[in-house]
């Protein structure tokens, strides 16, 4: 194992395969990129197969690829350029290759937390069409749990009518278990004027695995049952259905120029109380950055109902967004 000068508590040591050596603090790992934090350079953004040796002596949450997720502090065997991981009296070894995601598990609320918002708008004369689109995304991560909030608004005014709205804000709870497997619970408000929907409350709760989980790569499955509460667009009254979901939602990244986020999800929903009734949803975002922690995202999306609430109303709400956006 590679010898290194005696350092102060709570220093961390990267060595880089060019030989830079560089003292800081781990923020995170994750989608093949470390974020350290110097005295001098600020917060470095290092290519994970960059690094040649990594020591940190905080405890963090290392999740690796065969689905093993450890609780401890970081070293490097150079000789046979092997990760260790140690906790307690004993040590797991595994290449950096293996390593999918290295979280930190602090007390601090913002050390566990992470934001990104964007904001769109489109406007065109010859249709006397303006569109304004926004999105929020916050999450909280612990040992076993995950906390996520997300607002998205599609608002679309036209000439001579109303406006169309596109709502859905959701919180997610997710509780992960060894082998990639989690359950979740959630809560949502949803609101599709052009699929003659004004309101839907829902509820639910399921569960899934990660089929497949690299630093560049996340592939996850999952099912669940929910209840919602409809009303109808322009009418009194309400309606509840007890519907079951399942869903693929697929991550890639690339971490060169320019670094691409690419996250494709699809839902179904078969009805249970109303027979016959399907929903499906598509959302694919593709972001790229273009300076430090501001993008471009592009998104595509399609919502379907075969049974709309409101009868007459459109089945698909289907389009295409551009938008500015900021993450931290």
């Amino acid at each position: 194992m590679a010898t290194l000068p005696a350092l102060a508590a709570k220093i961390d040591v990267v060595i880089l395969k060019n030989g830079d050596y560089i003292t800081g603090e781990l923020k995170i790992m994750e989608f093949a990129r470390l974020s350290y934090s110097t005295d001098a350079m600020k917060t470095l953004s290092i290519e994970w197969d960059q690094i040649k040796y990594l020591k940190a002596n905080e405890t963090f949450r290392i999740e690796l690829e065969n689905g093993y997720d450890f609780s401890g502090s970081i070293d490097t065997d150079t000789l046979n350029n092997k990760l260790i991981i140690k906790f307690d009296s004993l040590y797991y070894k595994t290449s950096f290759h293996d390593v999918v995601r290295i979280i930190p598990i602090k007390d601090s609320f913002l050390e566990r937390s992470k934001v990104s918002l964007d904001l769109g708008f489109s406007y065109t004369k010859a249709s006397d069409i303006a569109q304004l689109t926004s999105n929020i995304k916050g999450s909280y991560r612990s040992w076993h749990f995950r906390h996520e909030l997300n607002f998205n608004s599609i608002v679309t005014a036209k000439k001579d009518s109303n406006a169309a709205q596109n709502v859905d804000l959701t919180w997610n709870t997710s509780r992960f278990f060894v082998y990639k497997w989690f359950l979740n619970a959630f809560i949502g408000a949803q609101k599709n004027t052009e699929l003659g929907l004004n309101l839907r409350l829902l509820i639910g709760a399921g569960g899934g695995k990660d089929l497949y989980r690299t630093n560049t790569n996340l592939l996850t499955a999952g099912g669940g049952l929910q209840i919602t509460q409809e009303w109808k667009k322009d009418t009194e009254g309400s309606e509840t259905n007890l519907e079951g979901l399942v869903g693929l939602n697929h991550q890639k990244f690339q971490y060169v120029d320019p670094e691409i986020d690419l996250n494709t999800t699809v839902t179904l929903y078969p009805s249970i109380t109303s027979w016959g009734r399907i929903r499906f949803n598509f959302n694919t975002n593709l972001s790229w950055e273009i300076w430090k922690d501001f993008f471009w995202k592009l998104t595509l999306y399609d919502n379907f109902d075969n049974q709309p609430p409101t009868e007459g109303a459109s089945k698909n709400d289907y389009g295409v967004t551009l938008s500015f956006g900021w993450k931290y």
